[in-house]
Formats: C-alpha cells, structure tokens, sequence
C-alpha cells in the first residue's frame, strides 16, 4: 500500500480557568488520556477533474476540527502529538457512457448514471434512455451512491509524496472513483490509534474543451512603421468572493480554484496579450500562482494589494488586488506608481475639513506602469523612442456608493494627469469600474466632467463644493467601435447583467487598430461555468502608438 503521510501542528484551546483544585487536575487527566476518533475528512471537490489538483482539506475529530497542512510534523490534540497518514486509492472500474451509437465520431465521456439492471453506465438521462427498447425495465440511480463500495474494489495509487495532502489525477483515472483514505497514528506513525474514514469521489472526469475562439475585430489600418501592442483587461474572481454561497448557480468544482485557475490561464494565453492588468488577485495566489505561472510564459509583474484584509477561513486573512503583467520580451518597465485611494481621501480630508470624505475612505487602490517598447527605430531620427502608460484599478463595487465611485475615478484621472505630465504620456486604462454606461463615473471619464445634479451624486453624504471635471481626453474603445455604445454585458449572473468593465485610451497619441471580440452566451448561460472561469469578460484592444504626443 502506497501512502501519503500528511499532518498539521495545531494549538489546542487553553482552559478557560487556572485553577489548581484536584477535580479540574482529574478532569485535564481523563481529556489527555481520551484518544481521539476520526469523524470525517472534507476534500476541496467531490468532483475531481484530470489534471487538476485534489486536496484533502480539513479533518474532524472527537475534539476539535483540523486544516490540513504540511509545515509541521504532528497533529497536536488533547495535549499529545498524533500523525495523520492519508492514502490514495482508484477504483478497478472504469465510468464511461457505454451509448456507443450517441458517441461513435467522439470520445465517450465519462459516466454519470448506472442502470440498476445491466450496471451498464450512461453519461445522462438522454443516453440512458436512449437504447430504451432493447431493455424496457431499467431503473437509473446516480453513480458513487454511499453503499457502491459494497460492489467496488480499490487499488492503491502508487505517487511520490511531494504534496502531501493533494492528488493530480493522471490519464488512466479518467472514470474511474477516487477514494481518500484518513487514519491516525502514534508519533512515529506506525502504529494505528483510531478506525480509519473514507471518502469517494465521483468518477474523474476529462478537463472540459476550451469555448469557441474570439478573434481581433480590425477597426482602424495601422500607420506606417508605428509600434503596436495588445491590453488585456480581466476580472479573474478571487477566490474568497467565489464560495458556493456567493455563486449559488455554479457547480462547486467548476468555483474550485485548482479548476479555474487552469481555465482561465489557458483563455489568457490563447490571446497572448502584451500587457496583461488583472483584478480580484488573491494576495496569496498572486505568490504562489499569477506570478511564477506566467512568469514561465515570458512575463514580469507587479501587484498591489487593497488596503485592508479580511478573514477568508481557515485560519487565515487575505485580500485582492491589482496585477499588471507585460512581455519582458517587448518591453522595459520604466517605473511604476501605486494609488491607494484610502490615502487620497485622507489627504483632502485633512485640505478641505469637508466630513463627508469620511464616506471616501475605502481600501480600493489601482497600479499604474509606465513601459517603453525594447524594438527601437520605429519613429523618425531626432524622435524620441516613446514611453507609454498603462493603469489598472478596480473601484468599488456597492452600488449604494456611487457618489465615493465618481470620487475615486476623479481621484485616479487627477493623479493620472499629473503622472503622465499633463496628459502628455500616451495612456490605457484598463479596469473593472464597476460603473454602467449610464452612471456618473462613466460620464466622468468620458466627457471630463459630471454635473452636480446628475442622479450618482443626490446623495445626503455627496460632496457639494467639488467640481468634477479632469483634462485627460479619453475614448472608451469599445464604445468607440459600437459608436459610443458600449456592449450589453461584461458580466452576466442572476443578479446583474450589464456592462462595468472597459478600456480607455487617449485618442491623441494612441490610436485603436481592433478589438477583442465577445463571447455569445445563451440566455440561461450565467457566468462563472464550466467555460467561463470569471464572472466577467476579458477585454482586450490593439493599438498603436502615434506621434506627435
């Protein structure tokens, strides 16, 4: 038998009282000498996927609930050390639709219904019924039913611990059910201390094909000889904001991040961008994920992390933020700015004296990089090769907030306008605004100004005395394409559908060649799926730089 041997070092709860007195000495004893019992073990999907990493994620005990971890070398409960030894385990049968007439020109996918009768295995009620009038009295039950191990034997998985607690399911596991096996031992982990438990999963299934491709719509030539590059704009939902609590309509393995992160790096790279701005990166996934992942595909980053953290479960915090990639190929990165806007609303609050900015203090921040193309001789002698800015933000999402979202725009475009001198710099910004079309921070953005009495600042905390206006002149680009309409959704769940994700540009100095085009979505198809690892759309132009600034 083939095992991983996995554990965790977890401090017990301290006694509420210190007292020395002989009855709470007694009562200490007997909890020390109690050994504890395995009651269950939670795995980060039911749903394992090929190729996708499967996690033995907590543990419950007699005593206490335990995360499974690999920094220490024990399991601390009732004040001794236990070891936790998880082994992995495939069934000998394997669960693919046997409709051979449904699936004769395709690979046959994997199984989800048994008939009762033949044991023959179907992937859905229309195969199953399909061959109907060769056996007419069939009776399907969903397969990995809780007594199916009576019927089912298991081999041990032959692995290299390298990760203790986690499984990739290979090829040859593709239908077939996975069992995770739970025991404690002694300290030196050879001896047994509690009954083992188990878990099945559903039968792997195959990594699901990608979605039909979206091409580069052209829009407008090039200029002779200018330089050329791609922005990508990408929503990625983090995930502490991706529970099955808060995505209801989407099947728990599809949220899994082991899941998702697949798919959505594969969509990125199918469109190679040369510049690439993310938002709701996990802090912690941009460490152990964003960054060296796309690092191995010829990309440098920077990241900026909101202002505040928050309890995400076991027993850590995290939070999201901005992430802005680019080609080191391409490009070299001249410096880059970090806007907190928590420190913005400060800053005048402390000027104006003016209370209601109080209401202007949140953690939301944007990241701003200023590039210059590596390619030289693409403008005339005596030129100056051109640097360009990209920025990238998200701003905040409560839709009861929309006076503080037309303060954070007007905060970003000010800095931005002094960043870039005066709007002299060539500019794309790329974000999730959280801003309809018909909003007031659209309006800003777009007209350089918003009145007073637009419907976003008929608030009682609005700020009277500002005046919303900046100098930066900015095109959105698929507006521009739709003749100043924007398309009817970047992001599509049960609770909104519309459009809050764009990329703006200064038309002066950076000229729009094409555009992403967009994913056509059934009625009924909400977002995140199967195919759709976000909850919004990627976006992404192609333009030009021109000259003279």
């Amino acid at each position: 038998m083939s095992y991983y041997s996995t554990s965790t070092m977890l401090s017990s709860s301290p006694n509420s009282s210190s007292s020395n007195n002989s009855s709470s000495s007694s009562q200490q004893q007997q909890q020390s000498t109690k050994k504890p019992v395995l009651q269950s073990l939670t795995l980060s999907s039911i749903q394992p996927i090929h190729d996708v990493h499967l996690q033995a994620v907590s543990v419950k005990t007699t005593t206490k609930s335990l995360v499974i971890t690999e920094k220490d070398p024990g399991v601390l409960l009732a004040g001794k050390l236990y070891t936790l030894v998880l082994s992995w385990y495939r069934s000998e049968t394997t669960y693919i639709c046997q409709n051979e007439i449904s699936h004769q020109h395709e690979e046959r996918p994997v199984a989800t219904l048994q008939c009762m009768c033949c044991k023959r295995s179907f992937c859905g009620k229309q195969c199953f019924l399909h061959p109907w009038h060769h056996q007419k009295h069939r009776t399907e039950e969903p397969l990995n039913d809780k007594d199916s191990d009576k019927y089912e034997t298991y081999q041990a998985i032959q692995c290299e611990p390298k990760n203790l607690r986690t499984y990739i399911p290979t090829k040859d596991d593709i239908g077939r059910v996975l069992r995770v096996k739970a025991q404690l031992f002694d300290q030196s982990g050879v001896v047994p201390l509690s009954k083992p438990v188990f878990v099945e999963t559903k039968p792997v299934s195959r990594f699901p094909n990608p979605p039909p491709q979206r091409f580069l719509i052209p829009y407008n030539n090039p200029r002779p000889g200018s330089f050329q590059f791609t922005v990508m704009s990408y929503n990625v939902l983090a995930e502490m904001y991706a529970s099955k609590q808060m995505v209801p309509h989407c099947p728990s393995h599809w949220l899994d991040f082991n899941f998702r992160r697949r798919t959505l790096v594969r969509e990125i790279l199918s469109h190679r961008p040369d510049v690439l701005c993310l938002q709701e990166v996990q802090a912690d996934h941009y460490d152990t994920f964003w960054y060296p992942e796309l690092q191995q595909h010829g990309y440098n980053g920077l990241f900026k992390k909101k202002t505040k953290d928050v309890f995400t479960g076991a027993g850590k915090y995290s939070m999201d933020g901005c992430a802005t990639f680019y080609r080191t190929g391409l490009f070299d990165l001249v410096s880059s700015e970090n806007i907190e806007f928590r420190d913005l609303a400060m800053q005048r609050l402390q000027v104006h004296k003016n209370q209601n900015l109080t209401r202007m203090i949140k953690d939301n921040v944007a990241l701003v990089l200023f590039l210059r193309p590596k390619a030289r001789g693409f403008y005339p002698q005596g030129v100056n090769e051109p640097i360009f800015c990209v920025g990238n933000t998200h701003i905040m999402a409560n839709p009861q907030y929309t006076d503080v979202k037309i303060w954070q725009v007007y905060a970003y475009l000010q800095e931005l306008y002094h960043l870039t001198k005066q709007g002299s710099i060539p500019l794309v910004l790329a974000g999730d605004f959280n801003s309809t079309p018909d909003s007031g921070a659209y309006h800003l953005i777009v007209n350089n100004q918003v009145p007073s009495n637009h419907p976003d600042l008929q608030t009682k905390h609005s700020i009277q005395d500002m005046h919303w206006k900046h100098d930066l002149k900015l095109q959105s680009a698929y507006g521009e394409y739709n003749q100043k309409s924007e398309p009817l959704y970047t992001t599509k769940t049960p609770l909104f559908t519309g459009t809050l994700d764009y990329l703006f540009y200064t038309p002066r100095s950076v000229g729009l060649l094409s555009l992403l085009s967009l994913p056509e979505l059934a009625p009924e198809e909400m977002m995140p799926s199967e195919k759709n690892p976000s909850d919004h759309v990627a976006l992404m132009g192609k333009f030009e730089l021109r000259l003279p600034y």
